[in-house]
């Protein structure tokens, strides 16, 4: 089995055989895993070529209503991108840097660009945008632990303080080194017509009461305690950009004000991308695209940040029972949950 998060390898030696075991967690294929279904002869080729299925996989993706795709092409999606990943690093970290089988970029990554900096950061952002892919497409069932750790060993390896300075800057990018300043506030959101009454300090028992008459609430003070508005702050772009990789990783953007609008759309971005375009940007003008995240799970996609938040406890509440005309009037009334729903 891989290591553990908690003993991410330390120097290039350690990298290579975390590695190693990462691909052989991959390939090796129990009768109860799905991607056995596929036809054999797409997995005799997963070890060498994994492009070419990361491909194959896409396009079964889309060929089915996204409830009914078949098990098999979710999980060669998501093997085949991690196997590409590891090649890629790999074939990249300097202790077999100049081995014949990595003299050849995985896939043809192209190194049309020229100079060694560009390709140092060009294989990096590769690696990172398969694993992304995978957990963005397919939700990585069953490998999220697996990619969870290769990403943070990998950021582990390019941050190494034993690695030679003009190197490490090569590869960290912008990690860190985000402009020092917080995001603008100045949201513009619509005018409330009606005061909403706000208290402070409510407890469990007395939201409980509040909910049975009913009506928006502002809880002051109740989110005060969270590291994101504290040690760890959001509101900090270098915090989120060294959490999100220099900005490196990858997520869906929503486009526009409303779906019903003419120029609505979706796009996949790096994490930088998005921040710049839509967060930092104090010039916007009315007419530009609003871009936020939505209907993605980022919790699941970079962990480390659910860390920086606690459920408050008013969303244990017990709701109360409903009325005879709530009922009638109500027919997919909401039913008490166990745990709370966490949309982020």
């Amino acid at each position: 089995m891989p290591p553990a998060c908690g003993t991410l390898p330390r120097t290039k030696s350690e990298m290579l055989k975390f590695l190693d075991e990462l691909l052989e967690t991959i390939l090796k294929l129990d009768s109860g895993d799905p991607i056995t279904d596929c036809p054999a002869s797409t997995l005799a080729i997963l070890p060498t070529r994994p492009g070419p299925l990361i491909a194959l996989a896409h396009s079964k993706l889309h060929a089915y209503p996204f409830a009914s795709v078949p098990p098999c092409w979710r999980r060669l999606y998501t093997d085949a991108s991690i196997v590409k990943a590891i090649h890629l690093i790999k074939c990249n970290i300097a202790a077999i840097r100049e081995q014949p089988s990595c003299t050849r970029p995985v896939d043809n990554i192209d190194r049309s660009l020229g100079n060694e900096t560009t390709y140092e950061e060009q294989w990096l952002d590769e690696a990172l945008k398969a694993l992304d892919m995978a957990l963005i497409m397919t939700g990585a069932s069953g490998r999220e632990t697996l990619v969870e750790n290769l990403i943070a060993a990998l950021q582990k390896h390019v941050q190494d303080p034993q690695q030679p300075p003009k190197k490490r800057r090569k590869l960290e990018g912008n990690l860190g080194n985000f402009p020092a300043t917080k995001v603008d506030k100045r949201l513009r959101v619509s005018l409330i017509g009606d005061q909403i009454p706000s208290v402070a300090h409510l407890t469990l028992s007395g939201f409980e009461r509040h909910l049975k008459d009913g009506g928006p609430l502002i809880i002051q003070g109740a989110l005060t305690h969270w590291p994101a508005l504290q040690e760890r702050p959001w509101s900090d772009p270098a915090y989120l950009m060294e959490k999100t990789f220099g900005g490196r990783r990858l997520v869906p953007v929503e486009l526009g004000q409303s779906y019903t609008d003419a120029g609505w759309g979706q796009s996949i971005v790096t994490f930088k991308e998005f921040m710049e375009k839509y967060i930092l940007d104090p010039c916007k003008t009315k007419d530009q695209n609003i871009g936020y995240l939505a209907q993605h799970d980022l919790f699941a996609q970079i962990p480390s940040l659910r860390n920086d938040i606690s459920i408050p406890d008013f969303c244990y509440a017990t709701l109360p029972p409903q009325t005879a005309m709530q009922s009638a009037s109500h027919n997919d009334a909401p039913s008490q949950l166990e745990e709370p729903l966490l949309n982020a």
